[in-house]
């Protein structure tokens, strides 16, 4: 899909970023004043201006710009840097008690400023990196390789076995542990944990390769036959409880949908993938308020492991339906679950105010090692990596927001938001070059974003959570392909 004209973009983000500016200030003026509006209305505007540039200096081409890493972590840092803080700053009085860090306020232009130098350096690394390894060039061989024959000839038996595999370990877990929101209760086995920790990513994956097959152009199947496919997949996400999940997916759908060629942008398809968006964001926040709050749905809940059941008795339930009973929830999340400044700017608070050092390395070393499956290291520890940053900076103990800028930052302060951000870029960058090295390395690429969309994470974790699950889909892939040559070659001989 070919995006506007580069001008009409710059011209777009420029009247975007003006009007959040403006709007940011006269929003914030009744209750943190004039200085403190003017200030953070204009680091708005540059932040918005910087995490567009994925669209309006592209380092990739068409819709695939989105959909890179480049273009994955400047709109999350758009979102939850720049437009995330604000409900929280312009309403104090809707202060949810434990979700805030007590002083952290002021220091919050601080960690947006911080964030402005730590973004600008990503955005050079990776450009940098993408110039040195000609990426440009080898993204858009495999963009074009997708619609080859021999990609589409791949497509369908791949994204059918994808889907086989995730109903296959969800049946398998949900036959021995009940499940809870990202976890199975009581999961002891190294096979059990490796299914426990991938369940998320393999969903992802099952979810990316069938609308790979939903959306391609004159295939063979039709799309309405991939549709009680996507059903089917619904009780699992409805069984994880979390939102984002169903809202990357979504997504990533649209994305890719208009990543084939002759696929054209319409306001029609934009409208329906909205409606899709919020549809999805609403049906979760339904689920996850009533199995929360109905006692009597929870004690069914907590005794039942068939997903599918589960997800009727969830829909069944005389509440499901009220949408204005998840108000509450919705409001919770507009001011906390998307409020990224405050766990740096609690962190820049006690260091200036209390004098705290710096972990020096310490607490990303533990993200790191927290990456390392069981199955090659069978004497791993548990691993608290937010109990070392709390209790080392003193911070209160609530489900703190982590993201790469306090990650960062917790370590080796300003000089660790810089160099962390800048390997950030780099890494991710050397990281699609190797991926791109296979003849199937858009598809597995795609099929690994959901990981990578899930941006609140430490700096190590974050790479390596994503990289490991790349590393998963190319040996299953290869597997999975060697298989199907070796029976195909056999059938061959024996007619022959």
């Amino acid at each position: 899909m070919e995006l506007p004209d580069l001008k009409f973009r710059k011209r777009a983000v420029a009247w975007i970023a003006i009007s959040l500016g403006g709007g940011a200030f006269f929003l914030l003026l009744p209750a943190r004043g004039p200085a403190f509006s003017l200030q953070y209305s204009a680091g708005l505007m540059v932040l918005t201006v910087l995490c567009f540039r994925w669209l309006t200096g592209p380092v990739h081409p068409g819709v695939f710009g989105f959909l890179s890493p480049h273009g994955i972590v400047l709109v999350n840092s758009f979102v939850y840097f720049g437009l995330g803080p604000l409900p929280r700053l312009a309403f104090p009085e809707a202060r949810i008690i434990g979700y805030f860090n007590l002083g952290a306020d002021e220091y919050y232009i601080p960690a947006l400023l911080l964030c402005l130098a730590g973004l600008l350096t990503f955005d050079q690394a990776y450009r940098w990196t993408a110039r040195k390894l000609s990426l440009e060039r080898v993204v858009e061989s495999g963009r074009e390789s997708i619609v080859s024959p021999d990609a589409q000839r791949r497509l369908p038996r791949l994204a059918f076995f994808w889907f086989f595999i995730c109903l296959g370990v969800f049946g398998y877990m949900t036959r021995s542990y009940v499940m809870r929101t990202f976890d199975f209760a009581g999961v002891e086995g190294a096979i059990e944990n490796i299914f426990l920790q991938g369940g998320p990513w393999l969903l992802g994956t099952a979810w990316i390769m069938l609308s790979l097959l939903f959306a391609r152009p004159s295939a063979r199947f039709s799309p309405k036959l991939i549709l009680p496919l996507f059903v089917i997949l619904l009780p699992v996400m409805m069984a994880y409880e979390n939102r984002r999940i169903i809202i990357y997916c979504l997504v990533i759908s649209f994305a890719v949908y208009h990543l084939y060629p002759r696929r054209r942008f319409r306001m029609k398809t934009l409208a329906w993938g909205v409606l899709l968006i919020l549809g999805g964001f609403l049906l979760m926040s339904s689920v996850k308020y009533l199995t929360r709050t109905d006692p009597s749905l929870q004690r069914h809940i907590m005794e039942e492991r068939d997903i599918f059941r589960r997800a009727r008795l969830i829909v069944t339930s005389p509440g499901f339906f009220e949408i204005e009973q998840v108000d509450t929830l919705l409001r919770q999340s507009m001011v906390v679950r998307f409020n990224a400044l405050d766990w740096p700017a609690a962190l820049m608070e006690a260091h200036y105010r209390s004098g705290v050092s710096f972990l020096g390395g310490r607490h990303n070393l533990e993200a790191a090692a927290a990456a390392v499956p069981r199955v090659i290291w069978p004497g791993k520890p548990p691993m608290e990596i937010a109990s070392t940053v709390n209790r080392h900076f003193e911070l209160a103990w609530f489900d703190q927001l982590v993201t790469v800028l306090g990650s960062t930052y917790a370590d080796w302060g300003v000089a660790g938001v810089i160099a962390g951000f800048a390997f950030l870029g780099a890494a991710l960058a050397v990281a699609l070059r190797l991926i791109f090295l296979r003849r199937d390395g858009m598809l597995v690429y795609l099929a690994s974003l959901l990981p990578l969309m899930f941006f609140e994470n430490y700096l190590m974790r974050y790479i390596l959570i994503w990289f490991r699950w790349v590393l998963i889909l190319m040996f299953f892939n290869s597997a999975f392909f060697l298989c199907w040559f070796w029976f195909v070659t056999r059938r061959e001989r024996s007619e022959a």
